[in-house]
């Protein structure tokens, strides 16, 4: 069984710690200093990779466990709850260049919005 066939076990078999480790996690983001110049664009990081790891241990639980079982052929809500959790961290950089000059603020707003 390799690393990730291995993870989709544990994900299943501990489902409850699963939600308790993503809440524990989350909660520790608003602990953490404000070390750096660019705290809040890190902090927003950090909560989208937190999401993104949730919907990925979601969508391992919404998978079919039988080989009969059909999986859904695209997976839209997938990947727009993962366009909705990074977001705003697009949008916190994208401000973040347009205050430095190196873009346009709206290019990757409408970016995000063509993509939804």
């Amino acid at each position: 069984m390799n690393l990730i066939q291995q993870h989709k076990h544990w994900v299943r078999t501990n489902s409850n710690l699963i939600g308790a480790f993503e809440g524990a996690l989350s909660t520790l983001t608003w602990l953490l200093p404000d070390r750096f110049s660019d705290s809040e664009l890190s902090l927003e990081a950090l909560n989208s990779l937190l999401g993104l790891l949730a919907l990925y241990h979601e969508s391992i639980l919404q998978e079919p466990t039988s080989p009969g079982d059909q999986k859904q052929p695209v997976p839209w809500q997938q990947w727009l709850g993962a366009i909705q959790q990074v977001e705003v961290l697009i949008e916190m950089a994208a401000q973040s260049q347009a205050r430095q000059g190196n873009m346009n603020l709206y290019t990757p707003l409408t970016a995000v919005e063509a993509v939804k």
